[in-house]
């Protein structure tokens, strides 16, 4: 359709400017609060308020300052506030003096390119010579001042002054001519403009009427009746239009907005409506599960609150109920909002009947001025009344076009504006509107939104894929949810399938992979679906795929079992935990290539589980391909009780507490049995625990001491959830209960106490398992939840933030029923004192066997490795290993303040980066292949190591790299004798529970040095670092004359972690037949967690995953340090580059 570029809408002859409104509130209320802006500084907050008085005459300084900078009407004015009092003083400024309002979420700076699109869209439509950026902050300061902006910009930044940024303050000091006010006192003159994103890749530009928006509102959402007593509490953010809503409606009223803190915090919500009395809350509906869980486990007054108008998400009936039995609120509003002007409100309801049904909350009715009307799909013409359809909308408050942009979604029918907005819905015979189903051409696999139409972009770039014409369409998958599907015009032969997957992978990344190809032809059809335009109709499209796939359902059938078939056993297990497909797999094709020694020891415990044969370690390291593993399992006898570790070390089930002579450290000395159990009575009894309650007792490593001591590993805890296939609730309880009891030190406490005992010790102290103390403290039942989104969410957004924190319990477990699937599952909790990687997969895989009914076999106990450790640790080998760290850190000190990145003080996640965990790249690096071939020592993870090295020396620009990297330390028990350790009874590969240590890493710079030599320099000092992960951390810190809060610091700043099994992980492998991991959530505030793995047949394919302060506030800075350190890394593998000068690494970032 064909509209003039900025169409005018209906002046109605009682719309009033935002202005206008907001004076006469002035008039009225000015000794009324208006704004309260609380921010958390340590345990405290700061609090500052404004009368409505205080706000006008800051406007009114704030104008004044613009004027005497020479700032016209018309004018862009970008907002890049969070939950700010700066935002509203700003907002209604523009209105003030006619600028043009573009709020913008400061988070969204981390994406270049999207905040190119949106400053250029807006200037190039205005033709503007000048624009005004507001900052909240200095960082956000510095990313902007990357951008190219017109000669006249005016920046002004919130946080004082930086380089050539005005201060907000200063602005309010200055002088300048009386700003006369702007606009009629009718009309639409006040303008925003808000940015959408769709199923496309850019934002799309909304340009809003501000006074025609609170005209049509305000009679229809609740917070346009509200009385100047109200007190409204926003965490929402105000960049986006809910928020923006709720702010200027609420101050039009006369009711006071408080800001609980400028980011998103749980504990500030809680507080500020407790606090503040708030009769009102503005959240999302995650918020409100959040609130609800919070509150039950912390009961807090908050009876002031009164209501809440949720928005922004699926609102389910028990939703309703629990908020108003939980938050003790008497009436809710589902408020219905897109940015492009489209609205649906309930008004605030008590009686939740009127606005359910069976399973679903009305969004209720259109605001003044607005209608809907339900179509058929891909049609203009309406369905009747209870029949599923597309939402289309027309209204006074709706835009009539994208700025700078055409779209089939708006339309006309006589002489009416109409916007197809893409969701689904009906209207049932009462006249309520329900929302059914998400926003077309986007869906959600795994928690993660995927454009379907950017797929389809990407591969249109591959002429030979583009012939085929692929559709993708979203199919159903009982654990992500949904999955992208691709429908092709032609055959899908093993190479278009190949050639299609990799392109994606590639491109994309693994979730953007198809999970299938299926030929046009399959389903019975010779063209796509269309509409009369020749559209392909995507519904349509996926219904055609999704009958298909319910007529081809047949029964999973299960591979063979026969553990005499050890070729087909071993690769399937070598294809498991190396990411290599079964069809790559090359039997004689060296498995260095792509393994390490980690992956080496996974593989073997693994396939002694399937074929109950083992080899002893030193033949199994010395086998070089798959061929060799299975000639030498072959030849080997299966194993028996004296070659099998676990069955010479697996010691009885206590019956009672230990007595002196079952702990291992205290070397029988009574005194100390009396200290140590004061010492663990003082810490249990306060979770209703006594020493008749123990089973066991060991001492942890230094390592693990040092972090726990310090509290560093309170935030290192991993988090699983795990859906089953087959089992009940009940099914799962009993399975959980049986891996609790094979693995004894899920159920311990940690215990430090510098007063009772050593103050270098710390003590694992395992409870005995019984069904009280299991229903009590682990395997606690959360109740159900709607669908698999939710029980990501649940996951992302754990309940109780206390859950293995220290002293414990080190391991919990929410067991959770899923209406979706009607299927049974568990989110683990476990912290990183009681777990490593190996460990885990150990703990999933006892799962899935108990799941299956198999009864589990013991692993080598814990408490023999970590006595071991605790007994030998003054041993002659210990010494060796003290000598080489202390000597290799002798300069430890001088360079222990040089860390990057920094961790945050405390956990801090940025509003854009709650759903999204980490930061993941992938890419091709047959160089890494090509230098392993002629210098084999060479392996992928020296080579990224050694780059990792360089990345970090680049940015305090200092003379040595300080960070630390894990160690699996599984090859054997520690500190053992060479004669003792090759009888193979003291195999590590099956210990239950946490063997792996961390070494420190003090990387010294030789500019001079050659690629070649540096190369070989990291890898053998790695060589030895792994040879003595094993270390007794006191009595190196001793030796080196240092506090031992280094080791914590180091730790916490930069960790880097060679991950074997992340390759399987991210590309979406299930080893387990009776259960399928959902998610895997680590939330950390070290400044960085660097993991690494090699995937592919040659192990040519690099995968980086980054976790920590840097991903969660950041995705600009951690892509940016991801492409650096792939950068580096290409460049130091390159052969022509192996002569040069490593200080030319520079080069490789682009800089000379």
């Amino acid at each position: 359709m064909t509209m003039t570029k900025e169409t005018p809408m209906m002046d109605y002859p009682d719309v009033h400017t935002v202005i206008k409104s907001f004076q006469t509130t002035v008039n009225r209320y000015s000794d009324y609060p208006a704004i309260i802006c609380r921010q958390r500084s340590g345990s405290s907050h700061n609090v500052n308020r404004w009368t409505y008085r205080d706000l006008h005459v800051t406007i009114q300084q704030f104008a004044r300052g613009l004027v005497a900078h020479n700032v016209k009407a018309g004018t862009p004015m970008f907002v890049l506030c969070r939950n700010q009092v700066e935002y509203v003083i700003a907002t209604l400024t523009a209105y003030y003096m006619g600028f043009i309002q573009i709020p913008i979420e400061p988070g969204i700076l981390d994406n270049f390119g999207d905040v190119r699109h949106m400053l250029d869209t807006v200037i190039q439509h205005y033709n503007s010579d000048r624009v005004i950026l507001l900052a909240n902050d200095r960082t956000s300061a510095v990313k902007l001042d990357q951008l190219v902006l017109p000669t006249g910009t005016i920046k002004i930044c919130t946080e004082g002054r930086s380089d050539d940024w005005i201060p907000f303050q200063e602005l309010l000091l200055g002088t300048g001519i009386e700003p006369q006010e702007r606009g009629p006192a009718r009309g639409v003159a006040e303008q925003s403009i808000f940015f959408t994103s769709g199923s496309t890749a850019l934002p799309k530009c909304c340009l809003i009427q501000a006074a025609q928006w609170f005209y049509h509102l305000e009679p229809s959402l609740s917070l346009g009746s509200f009385s100047p007593q109200a007190r409204i509490v926003i965490p929402v953010p105000v960049s986006h239009a809910f928020g923006y809503i709720c702010i200027i409606l609420s101050l039009l009223q006369g009711a006071c907005v408080v800001f609980p803190g400028t980011a998103y915090s749980l504990q500030a919500v809680v507080d500020a409506i407790s606090q503040e009395k708030c009769t009102h809350a503005a959240i999302v509906p995650t918020m409100a599960h959040s609130l609800i869980e919070e509150l039950s486990s912390f009961p807090i007054n908050i009876k002031s609150l009164k209501g809440l108008t949720l928005a922004g998400g699926v609102i389910t009936p028990e939703l309703l109920v629990r908020c108003k039995e939980c938050l003790g609120v008497s009436s809710t509003e589902n408020f219905y909002g897109m940015t492009e002007g489209v609205f649906a409100t309930t008004g605030l309801v008590q009686d939740l009947d009127k606005v359910t049904n069976d399973c679903n909350v009305s969004v209720g009715k259109p605001i003044r001025g607005g209608k809907f009307r339900v179509c058929a799909q891909g049609d203009y013409s309406t369905v009747p009344p209870g029949i599923e359809g597309e939402l289309h909308f027309s209204g006074k408050s709706m835009i009539t076009q994208y700025i700078s942009k055409s779209t089939d979604d708006l339309y006309e029918v006589d002489g009416e504006v109409w916007f197809i907005t893409g969701d689904r819905g009906l209207v049932d015979h009462e006249g309520r509107l329900f929302i059914l189903g998400r926003r077309k051409d986007m869906i959600s696999r795994g928690g993660k939104s995927i454009s379907l139409p950017k797929i389809e972009a990407v591969l249109a770039q591959v002429s030979e894929l583009h012939a085929l014409e692929p559709q993708i369409v979203a199919a159903a998958d009982t654990i992500a949810g949904e999955v992208p599907l691709a429908v092709i015009k032609g055959k899908a032969d093993h190479s278009v399938v190949k050639q299609l997957q990799d392109t994606m992978r590639s491109s994309l990344g693994v979730a953007h992979v198809p999970s299938h190809v299926v030929p046009l032809e399959t389903l019975r059809q010779t063209d796509y679906p269309r509409t009369s335009t020749g559209k392909v109709q995507r519904m349509k499209l996926a219904e055609m795929v999704q009958a298909y796939q319910e007529s081809q359902k047949v029964a999973d059938s299960e591979p063979s079992n026969d553990p005499c078939d050890f070729s087909h056993a071993i690769q399937t297990v070598w294809t498991r935990v190396s990411g290599v497909s079964s069809e790559d797999l090359d039997l004689k094709r060296p498995i260095s290539d792509f393994a390490d020694s980690i992956t080496m020891l996974i593989a073997r415990d693994q396939i002694r589980k399937g074929t109950g044969r083992q080899a002893p370690l030193r033949q199994w390291n010395a086998t070089t391909t798959i061929s060799d593993q299975i000639r030498l399992l072959k030849n080997s006898l299966p194993s028996t009780g004296k070659q099998d570790t676990c069955s010479s070390l697996q010691q009885e089930q206590p019956t009672g507490p230990p007595d002196v002579e079952d702990i291992a450290y205290l070397g029988n000395d009574k005194a100390r049995f009396n200290a140590t159990k004061a010492a663990i009575g003082k810490t249990i009894s306060q979770y209703g625990l006594s020493w008749n309650e123990v089973a066991s007792v060991c001492p942890c490593t230094d390592f693990i001491q040092l972090l726990c001591r310090t509290r560093v590993i309170n935030d290192w805890n991993t988090r699983t959830a795990i859906v089953t296939k087959y089992a009940t609730m009940e099914n799962l309880r009993t399975a959980l209960e049986a891996v609790v009891r094979n693995n004894p030190v899920v159920t311990s406490f940690m215990v430090i106490d510098p007063t009772e005992l050593d103050p270098e010790l710390g003590l694992y102290v395992m409870i005995r398992p019984t069904k009280e103390y299991l229903d009590r403290c682990l395997l606690l039942n959360h109740g159900t939840v709607d669908t698999l989104d939710d029980l990501r969410a649940l996951t992302r957004k754990y309940p109780s933030q206390d859950h293995t924190r220290l002293p414990g319990p080190l391991f919990r477990a929410l067991l959770v029923l899923v209406r979706e699937t009607n299927s049974a599952a568990v989110i683990t909790n476990c912290s990183h004192s009681a777990l490593d990687a190996i460990y885990h997969q150990m703990l999933n895989a006892d799962l899935d066997q108990a799941l299956g009914g198999h009864a589990l076999r013991p692993h080598v106990p814990f408490k023999s490795w970590a006595d071991a450790f605790y007994a030998l640790r003054k041993s002659p080998i210990a010494e060796t290993a003290v000598k080489f760290h202390a000597e290799y850190l002798r300069d430890l000190g001088k360079h222990q303040h040089v860390l990057w990145p920094r961790p945050t003080h405390d956990l801090v996640v940025t509003t854009e980066r709650q759903d999204i965990c980490g930061h993941i790249i992938i890419f091709s690096a047959p160089s890494f292949v090509r230098l392993r071939e002629v210098y084999p020592s060479l392996t992928t993870p020296t080579i990224l190591k050694a780059a990792l090295a360089l990345l970090i020396i680049s940015r305090p620009n200092h003379s040595h790299a300080l960070f630390a990297n894990m160690e699996a330390a599984r090859s054997t028990f520690p500190f053992l004798p060479a004669s003792i350790a090759a009888q193979g009874t003291y195999d590590a590969v099956d210990v239950a529970g946490p063997t792996f240590g961390i070494v420190l890493n003090l990387v010294t710079f030789h500019p001079r040095e050659t690629v070649l030599e540096y190369l070989i320099r990291v890898q053998q000092t790695q060589a030895q670092l792994s040879e003595y992960a094993s270390v007794p951390w006191h009595e190196v810190l001793r030796r080196l004359n240092i506090s031992g809060n280094v080791v914590p610091s180091v730790a916490e700043s930069m960790l880097f972690n060679w991950m074997p099994g992340l390759a399987s992980a991210v590309l979406g492998d299930n080893p387990f037949k009776n259960m399928q991991i959902l998610q895997t959530h680590i939330r950390t505030k070290l400044g960085m967690l660097a993991s690494a793995t090699a995937g592919g047949p040659d192990g040519s394919q690099i995968i980086i995953y980054l976790e920590g302060a840097f991903a969660n506030t950041s995705i600009v800075w951690v892509a940016r340090a991801a492409e650096e350190w792939k950068k580096i890394a290409l460049w130091l593998s390159d052969e022509n580059s192996l002569s040069l000068p490593v200080a030319r690494f520079h080069r490789a970032l682009g800089i000379e």
